[in-house]
């Protein structure tokens, strides 16, 4: 049995046994800050759990080596007692000194240690939000996104084509990721769980996807364009569906998704394609999704997630980055311009901002977010990658829309303090990850089909940022992102390793911080997980 124990300066913060099998019995100290179901690398370079004790315990100690925390390691508990049993009992009074003095150092070490979290200082992070523990496992250490090189671009092209094709049901066999020309869906969740149902809110992530590339690329390849047009005729209306009209239903969030994703597809056909009339329709479902979420009830005078229940942060920063865009888009000369219009729609974003922020939803100082309100409007639940980017990317295209520049510097207060130690969402080595990745199930059964698409919204925010400053400050994130998917996420969807030689051979799996044998994952290939890496291989390509 061994006893791990945290010093700062000398003081204890937390002390705890750690049976032979994994179990532990703490000692003392208050155990809320630490997360004992943290995943980290061993120095032959295994990801190892409290399954492993020695290994784990010596992985812990090697992770808090550079930090003002020390992590002591001591023998088994009858060693420990036969000790104490051999050292003399001091005098009353030397112990009495020996109390205040160690005391005074503790005050000392706690107040060193709260100012070295405050200023960000501790790697990897452990932070409690209100709802879980988040913390950054180390890695590696090989992979620097400061020092990555980019990835050849010829590479990198070659992978978005053929995970973009993929994604389109373009390859010779349909799979898991494939588009169903059917019912102008995505429809099967996973490999691994047999779900068929359409997927819906990802379906808007999967053509807002398309529509960045395409239009990042000038690419107007009419294969695509099948897609694009046969998803909206088969869903713009469907009577007698909880979705019946417009592709809204009782979902803000699931409205909002689709709105965005109809926005782009009209600057698409506008910008690349020149096509008016296909813009003009488009246009037109994705100012009527944003009117509709502007006319629901509200509660906590702020937009549901759902009808019927309280605001979240996701919904409203969604409504921010859709109207911010519709009205660049209805300000700006040519054939849409239409000042009245593009006035209410800035009316619109500016409210929705400035209810987030007056809700307590996030906090532009720090950089922070909660994921909703309760039935007493009291923020609850921590920050996620996509709720982080979200929030960003608000107040990047309100930023694009007025040329207020405070927007883009409160933006990146988002950008950064998601990629931060103290977050607890990237790796060691600068990667994206879910603050479940570092737990014992590694997000199996967390809501993994959701939180798979996650990732891919953060890095649009990125990608934005740097598009619309005009500038490269992300760049070596964007491209170690990049990098990461391609060199340890790539697969057939059926187990294999691929290199995408073939469309079917680019499929993306959920982890991109660590290298996870795609016969073996928690979490297995799905859509999101595979718009989510086309998210950000096409942020790179365009970095």
């Amino acid at each position: 049995m061994l006893t791990v124990s945290f010093h700062a300066l000398g003081c204890e913060r937390l002390a705890f046994w750690l049976s032979d099998d994994g179990a532990v019995k703490v000692l003392r100290g208050d155990p809320r800050w630490f997360d004992f179901e943290l995943v980290l690398t061993a120095a032959d370079g295994r990801l190892v759990n409290r399954g492993e004790p020695l290994c784990w315990a010596l992985a812990l100690q090697r992770a808090y080596a550079s930090t003002p925390l020390t992590v002591m390691l001591a023998g088994t508990t009858r060693q420990r007692e036969e000790e104490d049993e051999r050292e003399p009992e001091a005098p009353a009074g030397v112990r009495l000194g020996r109390a205040l003095g160690a005391a005074a150092l503790c005050m000392l070490a706690v107040l060193g240690v709260c100012l070295a979290f405050a200023a960000g200082n501790l790697a990897p992070s452990i932070a409690r939000s209100d709802a879980f523990t988040v913390a950054s496992a180390q890695g590696s250490g090989e992979r620097s996104p400061a020092l990555s090189a980019p990835v050849p671009r010829a590479r990198l092209a070659n992978a978005v084509a053929q995970g973009m094709a993929e994604l389109s049901g373009l390859s010779e066999a349909s799979s898991v990721v494939s588009w169903d020309p059917s019912t102008g869906l995505w429809g099967v969740h996973s490999a691994w769980d047999g779900a068929q149902s359409p997927a819906w809110w990802q379906s808007a992530l999967a053509i807002w996807a398309i529509a960045r590339y395409l239009q990042a690329g000038g690419n107007a390849d009419p294969r695509y364009q099948q897609v694009l047009d046969q998803t909206f005729e088969l869903g713009v209306a469907k009577p007698g569906t909880h979705m019946p009209v417009n592709f809204a239903n009782q979902f803000m969030d699931d409205t909002g998704w689709w709105g965005l994703a109809w926005l782009a597809v009209a600057r698409y056909e506008l910008d690349v394609r020149h096509d008016e009339a296909d813009a003009a329709r488009f246009l037109a479902v994705s100012e009527w999704d944003a009117a509709y979420i502007a006319a629901q009830p509200r509660s906590c005078g702020g937009i549901v997630w759902k009808l019927g229940t309280e605001p979240d942060t996701v919904a409203s920063a969604e409504f921010i980055a859709l109207t911010a865009q519709l009205y660049s888009l209805r300000h700006a000369p040519g054939a849409f311009h239409d000042d009245r219009q593009a006035s209410e729609w800035l009316a619109d974003a500016d409210w929705a901002l400035g209810w987030l922020r007056r809700s307590g939803l996030v906090n532009t100082a720090t950089g922070t977010v909660h994921d909703r309100l309760d039935g007493d409007c009291q923020p609850q639940d921590g920050p996620l990658t996509y709720t982080e980017g979200e929030v960003a990317d608000a107040l990047v295209q309100l930023g694009s829309a007025t040329d207020d520049s405070s927007d883009f510097s409160a933006a990146r207060a988002f950008l950064d303090y998601t990629l931060s130690p103290q977050s607890g969402m990237t790796s060691a080595d600068g990667v994206l990850q879910e603050w479940c990745e570092t737990r014992l199930n590694r997000c199996r059964g967390v809501g993994e089909f959701n939180s798979g698409s996650f990732k891919g919204i953060f890095v649009q925010a990125v990608s934005d940022y740097d598009q619309a400053t005009a500038s490269s400050v992300y760049s070596g994130f964007l491209q170690a992102q990049a990098g990461a998917i391609l060199d340890d996420d790539v697969s057939d969807g059926e187990g294999d390793l691929g290199r995408c030689d073939s469309p079917h051979d680019c499929q993306f799996g959920f982890y991109w911080s660590t290298a996870v044998d795609p016969a073996s994952a928690p979490v297995g290939v799905s859509l999101a997980t595979q718009v989510s890496a086309l998210d950000a291989l096409t942020a790179a390509l365009n970095a």
